[in-house]
């Protein structure tokens, strides 16, 4: 009953302008920092971890932009519901689609690896609006039903295929079809799923290893996209070339370089990537896995 009122309000919140929602992102802001202090702490830990050379009060900065970078993004997604494609094109355009562009002419399916910094829905939404050619998106399925389906909705508003992740053999299908791929590999997995280990951020991180096996598969071009904001609802993307094909390369050098770029973009925006995340919930197992 509450997801579904929920999602009617998700729904009414979208027919207001930006300048409303970021109204209304601002008031948010200020009550989860300042009043209720929602996970702060887990926030100010990881920014402690990953940056050990800034000090408490700049620590304290970036937490506090953080805060204020997400509320921002929670309400530029809910009005991603009525942005049609000039719209998306014109707020977060792609610095250089030609060089996706012309492995999709030459009749190759590409891996775009993405990460959630900045607007990480309008990402991959801008994909789907740039490229004339099937889009499929790699998803973790959200435990509310109702809010995950009215987020598939969102994300499958320019014809991409939502595919969960515990599916993505089904990226396998069609493999002769140029189509693009985009996947968000910087979440981690529960201790009991599949991981690989990696020094991220000065610490020992676990990912999933779907990034680096779906490319083996499919043996594709890899790519990773940046996203950095250029003012308040606008943004830019960059694709930065990592493989020309994965058949090339191993699982763990192709999540080496995701990783690689994945730190670079974070540390060049610190602020803009989702904090709120636990992502060093474990430590590494003595004997990896």
């Amino acid at each position: 009953m509450r997801d579904r009122w929920l999602v009617k309000l998700i729904r009414l919140l979208s027919a207001l302008p930006l300048s409303m929602l970021y109204l209304i992102a601002d008031g948010l802001f200020l009550i989860l920092f300042y009043v209720i202090r929602y996970q702060r702490n887990l926030v100010i830990e990881n920014l402690r971890g990953a940056f050990p050379d800034l000090s408490t009060q700049e620590i304290y900065k970036l937490a506090r932009n953080s805060y204020r970078n997400t509320t921002q993004v929670l309400v530029e997604i809910i009005k991603a519901q009525r942005m049609d494609r000039s719209q998306l094109i014109r707020r977060a355009p792609i610095e250089n689609p030609s060089a996706v562009q012309k492995f999709l002419d030459a009749g190759k399916s590409v891996l775009i690896l993405t990460t959630h910094q900045c607007n990480w829905e309008w990402s991959q939404l801008a994909c789907s609006a740039y490229f004339d050619y099937p889009v499929q998106v790699v998803y973790k399925p959200l435990s509310h039903p109702q809010l995950d389906s009215l987020l598939g909705n969102i994300r499958g508003r320019f014809d991409s295929q939502m595919i969960p992740a515990r599916q993505s053999l089904e990226l396998l299908k069609n493999r002769s079809q140029a189509k693009l791929i985009v996947l968000a590999a910087d979440l981690g997995p529960r201790p009991d799923e599949k991981q690989v280990w990696h020094k991220f951020m000065h610490q020992d991180t676990a990912f999933y290893p779907g990034a680096g096996l779906i490319a083996q598969r499919l043996q594709v071009p890899v790519f990773f996209a940046a996203m950095t904001r250029t003012r308040r609802g606008y943004y830019c993307i960059r694709v930065e070339h990592l493989f020309d094909n994965a058949a090339d390369a191993t699982e763990e050098s192709i999540m080496s370089a995701y990783v690689n770029a994945l730190e670079k973009s974070i540390s060049a925006n610190p602020a803009g990537w989702l904090w709120l995340n636990k992502r060093w919930k474990y430590p590494k197992p003595d004997k990896g896995i």
